[in-house]
Formats: C-alpha cells, sequence, structure tokens
C-alpha cells in the first residue's frame, strides 16, 4: 500500500505509520496514529520475525488461531481505510 520497496520490517511501519508524517493515514487522532505503527511495528518484530528467521515448533492450535485472530484485525484495518479511499 505504500510502495516503499526500500523498507521494511519495524523500520518500514514506524515509516509509513509515522504519527507526524504518516503514508498511510489510520486516523486523525496522533495518538491512535502512533498506536496502530506500534501495534504493526510489533506485530513484524515478536510474531513475523522470530518465525522467518528460526523453525519453532508450534503446537498449539488456540494460539495459532489467536495469532491469524490478530493479522486478521491488522488487515481489516488496512481493508476499511483502503476501501474509504476507492469510494
Amino acid at each position: 500500500m505504500s510502495g516503499r520497496s526500500d523498507l521494511d520490517g519495524s523500520p518500514l511501519m514506524q515509516q509509513v505509520f509515522s504519527p507526524r508524517n504518516p503514508q498511510i493515514i489510520l486516523s486523525d487522532d496522533q495518538d491512535e496514529q502512533q498506536g496502530f505503527m506500534w501495534l504493526f511495528a510489533g506485530a513484524v518484530m515478536a510474531i513475523r520475525n522470530p518465525k522467518a528467521h528460526k523453525i519453532t515448533d508450534v503446537t498449539d492450535p488456540q494460539r495459532t488461531l489467536e495469532w491469524l485472530s490478530f493479522a486478521s484485525v491488522l488487515h481489516r484495518v488496512l481493508d476499511d481505510i483502503e476501501n474509504l479511499s476507492n469510494s
């Protein structure tokens, strides 16, 4: 959505969702924008990165569903703004 191929991971999230100069605006409120920035950056740092860089044995289906639900909520936030900008 941002068109930024020069960044990835947490630096990308902090840049595009920055509360002071966002490329992707999720809220008119700076605090809420910053909160979303940290949710997206945290998801990359704490959830995606460890599993992308080492083999992990996920044996708890409930936890898997919870992580998928969290990812789904983040994507829904992006879908909502994309739908607003296309209408």
